[in-house]
């Protein structure tokens, strides 16, 4: 799909919601249908792929799922054993990453059909935990570099690892590149031409480094940790979230702060629009929220149950996937009626 232009202000419509338990596929009556056996979920991290038919999610029930993004059907998942806190999609779609409490993270077939490949896992591929060249405690955040060859991974032990998947790893060679921080790792993400990595750092500022030798570019300060961090598709600007309720769009090469997006509580989450005009915020205020990346007019708010954790754009801009609690919703995006108010409607499909 291609994606779309949008320009003046932007609104919020639906239809109806049919809801389902995470492990069920979703159905058309509208209504719930869980087994009580199964445990109460929550969902951390939710994307959608290049092609915006799939919608992946990554939960504390030990899988990550991948459902149909219009009826909701469930077409695989992937078990780990362990929480999983972050699930992403290769650029082309084939291939799903996920990081998890476990301190490991795994690239899988998004199709489930084939064995995962083994990334970031201190026990299998050390045996000296203090010589290690893997993650040593839980893994946060995993990205994929924009040409599907490379992962980056990052965890509670202030580092972040980049991984060849062309040259698989061994001890003594083709090591990870290790990037050390001053803080636990909450996010992170490649620039689009692959030369650089933005990270969202507990220690209350986003950096940007330099794959080939880590060196850093610029420190991006907040007033409190940075939770989740995004590049514009041109690569010019930088959007964090922070725990000081704000989300903020800098300059990727000079570091200078464009615009501040406030919030009523921790923003958890940032997406950019295809086209780079919108940014989408994740809130513990119950709210997902679109700003103009320009110059910071607030144009929805969507209103959740719950804390937002994540959120995502479409391919084409014009669905936004939120996740909250044990629900992951999509959003339609369109055009506004000019002079109309921003308004919060239905989501359009649940995931739960």
């Amino acid at each position: 799909m291609s994606a779309d232009s949008f320009s003046g202000r932007r609104s919020l419509c639906a239809h109806t919601p049919p809801r389902a338990h995470h492990h069920d596929r979703i159905h058309t009556n509208g209504r719930a249908t869980p087994s009580d056996t199964l445990p109460t979920l929550s969902e951390h991290d939710v994307a959608l792929s290049p092609d915006g038919t799939r919608i992946a999610t990554a939960s504390s029930d030990y899988y990550a799922c991948s459902f149909d993004s219009i009826t909701g059907e469930k077409r695989a998942k992937w078990l780990n054993f362990h929480t999983m806190n972050a699930v992403v999609f290769s650029p082309d779609g084939t291939r799903v990453a996920t990081a998890s409490s476990g301190g490991d993270a795994h690239v899988w077939d998004s199709l489930g059909t084939y064995m995962p490949i083994h990334l970031a896992s201190e026990t299998q591929w050390c045996g000296d935990s203090s010589n290690c060249h893997t993650h040593r405690g839980e893994v946060i955040a995993v990205t994929f570099g924009p040409d599907g060859t490379q992962v980056a991974t990052a965890g509670y032990d202030m580092t972040v690892r980049v991984f060849d998947l062309i040259k698989p790893f061994q001890l003594g060679l083709n090591e990870p590149a290790c990037i050390v921080h001053n803080g636990r790792v909450n996010a992170l993400v490649f620039s689009p031409d692959g030369a650089r990595v933005a990270t969202a750092c507990s220690d209350r500022a986003a950096r940007i480094f330099d794959v080939n030798g880590g060196a850093e570019r610029a420190c991006l300060v907040h007033e409190g940790p940075v939770n989740a961090v995004a590049f514009s598709p041109d690569g010019t600007r930088i959007v964090t979230a922070s725990g000081d309720k704000t989300a903020r769009v800098f300059d990727a090469q000079t570091g200078a702060e464009r615009t501040c997006l406030p919030h009523n509580g921790w923003v958890n989450a940032v997406a950019v629009s295809p086209d780079g005009t919108l940014v989408a915020t994740a809130s513990s205020d119950r709210t997902a929220r679109v700003f103009e990346a320009d110059n910071g007019a607030e144009h929805a708010r969507l209103a959740h149950a719950g804390p937002v954790t994540a959120v995502a754009f479409s391919p084409e801009g014009n669905r936004i996937v939120t996740a909250s609690g044990i629900t992951a919703a999509v959003w339609l995006l369109n055009a506004r009626i000019p002079g109309d108010n921003a308004t919060t409607r239905r989501p359009g499909l649940q995931l739960q």
